[in-house]
């Protein structure tokens, strides 16, 4: 940031904010921090199947 000619406020916030949103980005992908989402899978009853068009 100390080459950044006209600097301001704003600027700086922004920087910062955009750096550490990348930091957290790179943990995720590389797997520092793990992210987990399970998927369920829907059982369905014979009554309830959706039904298939017949050709």
């Amino acid at each position: 940031m100390l080459r950044e000619e006209d600097l301001t406020l704003e600027k700086a916030i922004n920087t910062c904010r955009a750096a550490e949103s990348s930091k957290s980005q790179v943990k995720i992908l590389t797997g520092s921090e793990q992210a987990c989402y399970s998927v369920s899978q829907k059982k369905w009853r014979n009554s309830a199947k959706p039904s298939r068009p017949k050709y």
